[in-house]
């Protein structure tokens, strides 16, 4: 992932983001002409090597030391601990339920960008919700590197056009960023998830309660309830997947949810046994199972 060193949006690859620049801001970049930061987890590009030496000088530092999961080498940090894995292979295996919560993620926001032939992939998630990363985080252990800030509330903003973030303060906040080592896990989730190179729902996938748990947090939420003064409904969204076989993942395990626009919608009792099925709510987002309180509209990340 390489960012465009003038209005800041994230792209897949250095020849997107400089298609990007050339079409959107008049100007033609060359492979010498931008300055990616060298950490493993920044996505940040420079068009002056000036600009990347001061980012550098502010950039956080890891002084947390971290072990190789399968020699117990010790290194000062994910930076270091990447280069080894890179050397040596020292990968081990990813848990089965490491393995679940990453692909709940990358049914909503996660994602696993493309990367040069030959090049292992990694997990990329985006979000506002701090809270929720750092528990994703420590959840997924050495296989993290961390949570950082990958944009500021107006650089957040200036990605739609906007100068300050307070000229829209509800919708522009800071973005974090939470990035995983490479891995062969990730190479299989990029060929399943990705068979033509955009988002697809797998054909053979197979819900549980911790994907739902988390596909729910990113694309999911709560929604007035019209028909009756009772409690909310639950939603997922999405504009990418087919409604009809989102549903077929659910129906599978006996809920029955209604197919609306870009929406699945589950009413009344189905909507308390799909969160009870899913299990509790993980820190920062308790707030989507709180349905009979709710009176609001609360789907989506936030």
């Amino acid at each position: 992932m390489t960012r465009c060193p003038t209005c800041g949006e994230i792209f897949d690859s250095r020849p997107g983001m400089r298609r990007h620049h050339y079409h959107a801001h008049g100007e033609s970049l060359t492979d010498n002409a931008v300055y990616d930061c060298p950490m493993a987890w920044c996505t940040n590009s420079f068009a002056r090597r000036s600009e990347l030496t001061a980012h550098l000088s502010d950039h956080p530092t890891e002084s947390e030391a971290v072990d190789c999961p399968t020699c117990g080498r010790t290194f000062d940090g994910h930076a270091g601990l990447g280069v080894h894995f890179r050397a040596t292979g020292h990968r081990p295996d990813l848990e089965r339920q490491t393995q679940r919560r990453l692909i709940g993620l990358l049914l909503g926001d996660g994602c696993v960008s493309a990367q040069p032939d030959g090049k292992m992939h990694q997990f990329v998630l985006c979000l506002v919700n701090q809270e929720f990363l750092k528990w994703v985080d420590e959840q997924l252990g050495w296989f993290s590197t961390g949570v950082v800030q990958s944009l500021s509330p107006d650089e957040s903003a200036a990605t739609s056009g906007l100068e300050k973030a307070t000229d829209d303060p509800d919708n522009y906040q800071a973005v974090y960023r939470l990035t995983s080592h490479t891995h062969p896990f990730c190479d299989r989730l990029r060929r399943r998830f990705y068979p033509n190179g955009e988002k697809t729902l797998p054909s053979d996938l197979s819900l549980t309660p911790e994907m739902a748990r988390m596909w729910y947090v990113s694309d999911g939420g709560l929604g007035h309830n019209y028909s009756t003064s009772g409690s909310a409904t639950v939603r997922l969204h999405s504009v990418t997947y087919d409604l009809e076989s989102m549903a077929d993942l659910f129906r599978e395990h006996g809920f029955n949810p209604v197919v609306g626009q870009n929406l699945l919608r589950f009413n009344e009792s189905d909507a308390d046994a799909l969160l009870e099925w899913m299990g509790s709510a993980p820190p920062g987002f308790e707030h989507k199972w709180e349905r009979a309180s709710s009176a609001a509209v609360t789907y989506g990340e936030q």
